[in-house]
């Protein structure tokens, strides 16, 4: 008998609609005819275009997409997006910390999101004081350029520290003089052009390091800050670096966009990584 619990029935239907199943060819007829539900805009869903799916500890599925964040509960999507107070519509991330909070990862910044709090049509940053407290608080860099606004991914490191990868780098959210704050942090990526410092994933490693993908290559930070560049073989550049994954080995896997994907070896040292 199935469990009963709102989030076995979510995860009941939500296999439905997101499992892959490989089957043997004799039983391939039977696997054409599986049912398959596609939801859409007109089931409730913020917008067509999808960026990230991230399934929280309680069971709910959340959808970062062009216009605004949909939450599903298996049966109906609720929406959230700039009449609620996020400062941009396109949401590329989202956060569950191991605290239990909410961030949301906005072209207008990080934005902490507390489900409980007051949906408002503008938009509040970080540091602002109200009687209400708002369901989204804003934090942007100093940095005016909208490419550093503009968050990519986001990461909770082993420490509990917040990373977000951005078009314009590497940031650091941080508390500063009683606000959250975010700051720049430096690994190397060089700045020919604007693209060169888009990131597009975040990674930490067994070893407590920090991998950055990026157009220009991979980069890694170690705990004391030291970083290091690896653009061999060329193939890694020439494919830019997309997606980062570490297995049970502590092997690191990235693959990109055009050149296939690369396992590589790695351990505590400075050393250059096997490819």
């Amino acid at each position: 008998m199935l469990d009963g619990s709102p989030r076995k029935r979510i995860w009941v239907r939500v296999l439905a609609l997101l499992s892959i199943v490989f089957i043997p060819d004799s039983l391939s007829v039977k696997a054409e005819r599986l049912p398959l539900k596609t939801y859409t805009v007109a089931d409730g869903l913020s917008h067509n275009e999808i960026d990230k799916i991230v399934r929280d500890s309680r069971g709910f599925l959340w959808f970062c997409t062009a216009d605004g964040l949909s939450r599903f509960d298996g049966y109906t999507f609720t929406n959230y997006g700039t009449d609620q107070g996020l400062p941009h519509a396109n949401v590329t991330d989202l956060l569950e910390t191991r605290s239990g909070e909410y961030w949301v990862a906005t072209y207008g910044g990080i934005v902490h999101f507390n489900p409980k709090g007051a949906p408002l049509n503008h938009v509040v940053y970080s540091g602002e004081t109200g009687a209400i407290t708002p369901m989204f608080t804003v934090v942007v860099p100093e940095d005016q350029d909208r490419r550093a606004r503009a968050i990519t991914v986001l990461l909770e490191d082993r420490d509990g520290t917040i990373w977000c990868g951005t078009l314009k780098g590497l940031f650091r959210l941080d508390q500063l003089n009683n606000r959250l704050a975010l700051r720049s942090v430096d690994v190397g990526i060089p700045n020919d052009y604007a693209e060169q410092r888009a990131i597009s994933d975040l990674l930490p490693d067994r070893y407590g390091s920090l991998w950055i993908a990026a157009p220009s290559g991979l980069y890694r930070r170690w705990p004391d800050g030291s970083t290091a560049r690896y653009s061999k073989p060329d193939e890694l550049v020439k494919g830019y670096p997309q997606d980062l994954f570490e297995d049970d080995e502590g092997h690191l896997w990235v693959t990109t966009r055009l050149g296939g994907f690369f396992r590589l070896v790695t351990n505590e040292t400075r050393a250059s990584p096997f490819f």
